[in-house]
């Protein structure tokens, strides 16, 4: 059965800050960044990053790293739904989730392990000097 757009806690009456979306269709755009990755210049993913496996998305959540969506099975979804709920309590993300078929469909690798994470990577203060110095028209920086 597809999950529940909100969860009320045992003993509580605040609703989960989960609220999951199913995917059945390999073709939805709101999985476009998960999409073919063995394709590592996908422009769906650019300026993105991907996270797979479980332990890997554990450690994501509960860093300080901005985190877009995850695409996870259902069985993930329940392991991480605890460090899922405090993420979404510190930023906003998409949760989509999908069955091992439409999961490995998404992002081509039959032995998907079921567990996909998009984060934002964030800059250093050395890249943002960088940055600055290549749009400034009386400096060439060639890097």
């Amino acid at each position: 059965p597809p999950p529940k757009a909100a969860r009320r806690e045992p003993g509580g009456d605040a609703p989960s800050l989960l609220a999951p979306t199913t995917i059945t269709d390999p073709m939805d755009p709101r999985v476009a960044e998960f999409a073919d990755l063995k394709n590592v210049r996908a422009p769906a993913r650019a300026g993105l990053f991907i996270a797979e496996g479980p332990e890997t998305i554990s450690l994501l959540l509960g860093s300080d790293v901005p985190i877009k969506s995850v695409f996870v099975k259902q069985s993930v979804l329940e392991r991480l739904r605890e460090k899922m709920e405090a993420a979404q309590a510190r930023g906003r993300f998409d949760v989509f989730v999908g069955s091992p078929a439409v999961m490995a469909q998404v992002c081509g690798f039959a032995d998907s392990r079921g567990s996909l994470a998009c984060g934002i990577p964030r800059t250093t203060p050395a890249q943002e000097g960088l940055a600055r110095l290549k749009t400034q028209a009386r400096w060439r920086l060639l890097a």
